[in-house]
């Protein structure tokens, strides 16, 4: 009795995808294990026994394992029932190449792919130890694998028919698709063993690219054009503050009021974003900070006084803690109601983004909220004008409209003239921090 070793691949792979549509499927596994092959001869009954063995799948869903064999690679005439068990003898007669492969099957008896395919010479008559070959192949990158392999009792190793100058290493492979590595191991009395080991490139998707330019400016306007590839999200963002939602190429003209930054932002269906600059104006350094002053008096019948100044700002506002916004100009003074402590803030914008601000906080001269009260006039002046007079207490926002289309925002009392072309009806709004509205109307007829 002798016993002699051999190796025999056995990657098991999931369900074949020819199935039926439903049917369950089994989880696809790369082996990188050496499978051992024993061979125990008989001289009496002339049959020589094999042992099959293989790595166990991790899925769930595998019941078992058939082996099938034959003596030509691709054709195995002969089969045999493995059960839940990773390994199987198999009784051989001794004279020929013996090819080998594995298919899982689940409960209902549907077959997996079948393996990659072992043999092992049973027409050796040399004790030469029979060679093994390992191989195992992995991706580095998204178009590099790396290829490890080792063999024993080898005198000639190939791998994908390329001669190896080592029993054993690695190497760096270009990939652009799914590819196969095939090992094989021949020792010095010709018995050959095989194994493979496949890689699957990953699907890329390409990125988006972004592309954008700007003219110089004339009389404070410039000529935006941009250009984008793959992206699904497109905008423009410019250190003025500006914000553009735009297609996938296009042109605009933008105004700008000193040195401006535009950027272009275009996001891929993949998530990554790509951005492209460009500055128009001057690129000095010497611009100036902008500045920020701004004081508030209370006075009567819950009036504030604000005041405000700014130096080098391109655009100016003022908020209050009442929820106020005023868009004012680089200085000035206004009387705003207030109907408990309030906080104005004054802020400042130079054209290269620079923001700064300042505060002044007054408080209220009543204990409760007071309801707030709106009255409107109107002469005609002329035949076509109008002279209107309003005034307002205790509201936080007063604006008049005209049945003419006309929308204007105004303080807490005034006189404006104001263009009318028939009968036309002016509704004061007052409304108070409490958000209590009442109005007041007056129609002139020319």
């Amino acid at each position: 009795m002798r016993t002699l070793q051999n190796c025999v691949a056995g990657q098991i792979a999931p369900v074949s995808k020819s199935l039926q549509v439903g049917l369950p499927t089994f989880a696809r596994r790369l082996v990188s294990t050496l499978f051992l092959l024993t061979v125990t001869a008989s001289a009496a009954l002339a049959q020589t026994t094999v042992t099959v063995q293989w790595d166990r799948n991790s899925d769930n869903r595998t019941a078992g394992y058939r082996v099938y064999y034959g003596t030509s690679p691709g054709t195995y005439p002969w089969s045999v029932d493995a059960g839940n068990q990773t390994s199987a003898p198999i009784a051989l007669s001794p004279g020929s190449v013996y090819y080998f492969t594995v298919r899982a099957y689940n409960a209902s008896v549907q077959y997996g792919a079948p393996s990659n395919v072992a043999s092992i010479n049973l027409g050796q008559t040399s004790t030469t130890p029979a060679p093994t070959a390992r191989i195992t192949a992995t991706m580095q990158s998204a178009n590099t694998a790396l290829v490890t392999w080792q063999t024993t009792n080898a005198v000639r190793s190939t791998l994908n028919g390329s001669l190896l100058s080592a029993a054993s290493g690695s190497t760096s492979v270009n990939v652009s698709a799914t590819t196969t590595f095939t090992l094989v191991a021949t020792n010095s009395a010709g018995v050959v063993a095989t194994q493979s080991a496949t890689v699957t490139v990953p699907s890329r998707t390409s990125a988006a690219t972004a592309e954008i330019t700007a003219t110089a400016p004339v009389n404070g306007r410039t000529t935006v054009t941009w250009r984008t590839t793959l992206a699904t999200s497109i905008w423009i963002t410019a250190t003025n503050g500006g914000y553009y939602a735009v297609g996938p190429t296009g042109s605009a003209g933008l105004t700008v009021s000193g040195p401006t930054t535009f950027t272009l932002h275009a996001r891929g269906a993949d998530g990554q974003t790509v951005t492209d600059t460009v500055a128009v104006g001057s690129t000095s350094s010497t611009t100036s900070a902008p500045t920020a002053q701004i004081t508030a008096t209370l006075g009567a019948n819950n009036y504030a006084t604000v005041t405000w100044r700014t130096s080098n700002a391109t655009a100016i506002w003022i908020t209050a803690t009442n929820g106020g916004y005023y868009a004012v100009g680089p200085s000035g003074s206004a009387g705003i109601a207030v109907t408990g402590p309030t906080t104005f803030t004054v802020n400042a914008r130079s054209a290269d983004g620079r923001t700064v601000t300042a505060t002044a906080t007054v408080g209220s001269t009543s204990s409760g909220t007071t309801s707030p009260t709106a009255d409107i006039t109107a002469v005609l002046e002329t035949r076509s004008y109008a002279k209107v007079t309003w005034r307002a207490t205790n509201a936080t926002s007063v604006w008049i409209t005209g049945t003419n289309g006309g929308y204007y925002a105004v303080g807490p009392s005034g006189t404006a003239g104001i263009a009318v072309t028939g009968p036309t009806t002016f509704t004061l709004y007052a409304r108070a921090a409490d958000g209590r509205t009442v109005t007041d109307v007056v129609t002139v007829t020319p």
